[in-house]
């Protein structure tokens, strides 16, 4: 029986310009034992005010939209590839707050919302990828961004961080 592949997401970079729109890339990787074709990979910018992942559940809608055209795209072991983020273009009021809580962020050196507007910026999506014997998967993620270190990161909750 093949080793199945496992694919991860490695990084995510999303620079915020001062133009009040973000497009970046987030880079995967192949860590299993075996070849994953890429079928398919969606994700999409969520600001919130709730201080919780969006609604928006990968197991009951998925954000819409191909991020790279030239799927299928084939990632051996050990391989990584990189896929673009849709240009997100901030609303007035949310860039506002967006703004707020990170510079209170930097100066108070915490994220906690005390110190600033009460906003959280999700990146959620998936990738849609083959083994060798032809079994479909996906892996869906839900990344937060951390005002304080200006990173985002893996949200702790099996609803958005898993592997179907």
């Amino acid at each position: 029986m093949a080793q199945r592949p496992k694919i991860r997401i490695r990084s995510m970079i999303i620079p915020v310009h001062i133009d009040k729109t973000s497009r970046g890339a987030f880079i995967v990787v192949n860590g299993g034992y075996s070849n994953a074709v890429i079928t398919d990979a969606s994700c999409t910018i969520v600001p919130t005010r709730t201080g919780r992942p969006p609604d928006l559940t990968p197991r009951t809608r998925t954000p819409s939209g191909n991020l790279r055209q030239d799927c299928p795209i084939t990632l051996a072991s050990g391989e990584e590839g990189t896929f673009d983020i849709p240009e997100f273009t901030w609303p007035d009021d949310i860039w506002s707050d967006f703004e707020t809580r990170r510079e209170t962020s930097k100066k108070n050196r915490t994220t906690s919302w005390t110190y600033g507007a009460s906003i959280e910026v999700y990146v959620i999506g998936y990738i849609a990828y083959t083994d060798q014997l032809n079994a479909f998967r996906r892996t869906y993620f839900c990344r937060q961004f951390n005002f304080l270190t200006e990173a985002f990161v893996p949200v702790d909750d099996p609803n958005y961080e898993y592997e179907a």
